[in-house]
């Protein structure tokens, strides 16, 4: 049987961890959780044995970052805070400085060393069968840079700077007014939602000039 190239690999990773196919070239980052193989994909959040899910940087200084020689399956990703919210942390290589940040903050917040956060991570983003682990918290005690659903609705928003961007593969759109409250399903793992809490930063400059559509652009 002859493989149909019509039919494209979802590489992009949502909030929830699943994987879909965009028209769009690239995300903000890339990343991966190993190689991938049509078993994996059959998993709601497809992903190879191995505990690590990374993010790395597609450019440093605007130059593409050379290819290496580790086998593993491109993924890439709207902007940092959605790979948190799917699970994913720093590369040690490409993100040094990042990962050193992640490792830190870990320690800070609950006292171990950074080797424990892989496993711990995957604990916070996967049930046993393989679907999202999630969990319910009123927003006024969620931080900035958490990503959230309501009720068993499919969108997600982005929480920042207390109010709720709509997420989409395009950016994010204008913020949802929400009474502080409201009781929300989050998406992003527990461990960095506590992390967040504790004061880890995010790159929102970035994710501002990057990823929100014109009419939803706040000011900083």
């Amino acid at each position: 049987m002859f493989e149909n190239k019509s039919i494209k690999t979802p590489r992009f990773v949502t909030p929830e961890g699943s994987l879909i196919v965009h028209p769009s070239k690239f995300g903000l980052l890339m990343g991966n959780r190993g190689t991938l193989g049509p078993k994996h994909h059959a998993l709601p959040q497809p992903h190879a044995p191995s505990k690590p899910w990374i993010t790395c940087l597609l450019k440093k200084d605007g130059i593409p970052l050379p290819k290496t020689e580790v086998s593993y399956t491109r993924l890439f990703f709207l902007d940092e805070v959605t790979a948190f919210a799917s699970g994913h942390r720093p590369c040690s290589q490409c993100q040094y400085h990042r990962h050193v940040l992640f490792s830190d903050m870990w320690i800070k917040t609950f006292g171990k060393k950074s080797p424990h956060f892989d496993e711990v991570l995957h604990r916070d983003r996967c049930n046993e069968d393989g679907t999202k682990r999630t969990y319910s918290s009123r927003l006024a005690e969620l931080p900035s840079g958490v990503i959230v659903r309501f009720n068993e609705s499919d969108q997600p928003y982005l929480l920042l700077w207390g109010k709720l961007f709509p997420w989409s593969m395009k950016g994010y759109d204008r913020p949802a007014t929400i009474p502080v409250n409201t009781t929300v399903n989050v998406l992003t793992p527990i461990s960095i939602v506590e992390m967040l809490k504790a004061g880890f930063s995010l790159l929102t400059p970035r994710i501002v000039s990057f990823r929100f559509q014109p009419s939803a652009r706040p000011t900083l």
